[in-house]
C-alpha cells in the first residue's frame, strides 16, 4: 500500500548512512557506543536483518576485545579508557544472543555484569553512580537470561530514578524513547521468566 511504499523509500534513502555508521562501529573506536549500535540492533531482529554484516564484525570485534580484557568490555576513551564497562558488557552480551555467536563469552559477560549490581539496585560504569542507561541495558540481559535474576531491586531502583514529570532522562533528547523502553522493562520484568 501507500505506506508501505513511503516507508521503503525512507528507508532505500537512509540506509547508506546508516551503513557508513556501522562500518565505524566496526572500527572499536567508541566502545559504548559501538555495544550500544549492537544492544540497539539485537531488540530490533529486521535491522540486525539489514546491517547483519556489520553486527557480525563489531560483535567479533568487541568478543576478541572482551576475552582479552578477562571476559568484559572495557572503555576506549576519556573517562573510561581501559575502565570495565557494565553497560559495554551487557550491550555486547545481548547482541551476541541475538547474533548466536559467542555463547561461553555471553555467559562470562553476565556473570560479570550480575556481579556488578550495587546495592541501591542499579549498575553504573566504573566509580560513576548508578544510571539509567546502564541499569536498563543490564536488567534486559539479565531478565532475558538468568531465571535466577530477582528484578525487583532493578524495578524499585527505576522507580527512584523516575523524575517528578513522569519521565526518565539520561541526557535529555532521548526521554520519550527511554521512558517507553523502561516501561515496557517493566512490564515484562514482572512477568514470569520466559
Amino acid at each position: 500500500d501507500d505506506t508501505s511504499e513511503l516507508a521503503r523509500s525512507y528507508l532505500d534513502e537512509a540506509m547508506p548512512k546508516v551503513s557508513r555508521d556501522a562500518a565505524n562501529w566496526v572500527q572499536e573506536l567508541h566502545a559504548w557506543g559501538d555495544t550500544w549500535a549492537m544492544w540497539a540492533l539485537a531488540r530490533r531482529p529486521s535491522a540486525l536483518g539489514a546491517l547483519h554484516p556489520f553486527a557480525l564484525a563489531i560483535a567479533d570485534a568487541y568478543a576478541a576485545a572482551a576475552r582479552r580484557s578477562g571476559g568484559k568490555v572495557t572503555g576506549t576513551r576519556f573517562p573510561y579508557h581501559g575502565v570495565p564497562l557494565v553497560s559495554g558488557s551487557a550491550q555486547l552480551a545481548s547482541g551476541l544472543v541475538a547474533l548466536g555467536f559467542h555463547p561461553k563469552l555471553v555467559g562470562s559477560l553476565a556473570g560479570w555484569v550480575r556481579a556488578e549490581q550495587r546495592e541501591d539496585g542499579g549498575w553504573g560504569d566504573g566509580a560513576y553512580p548508578s544510571d539509567v542507561l546502564t541499569t536498563l541495558v543490564a536488567g534486559d540481559l539479565l531478565a532475558t537470561l538468568d531465571p535466577t535474576y530477582d528484578p525487583g531491586p532493578t524495578a524499585a531502583w527505576l522507580a527512584r530514578a523516575q523524575r517528578p514529570d513522569g519521565w526518565w532522562r539520561a541526557y535529555g533528547p532521548e526521554s520519550t524513547w527511554l521512558s517507553v523502553e523502561i516501561a515496557g522493562w517493566l512490564l515484562e520484568a514482572g512477568r514470569p521468566f520466559a
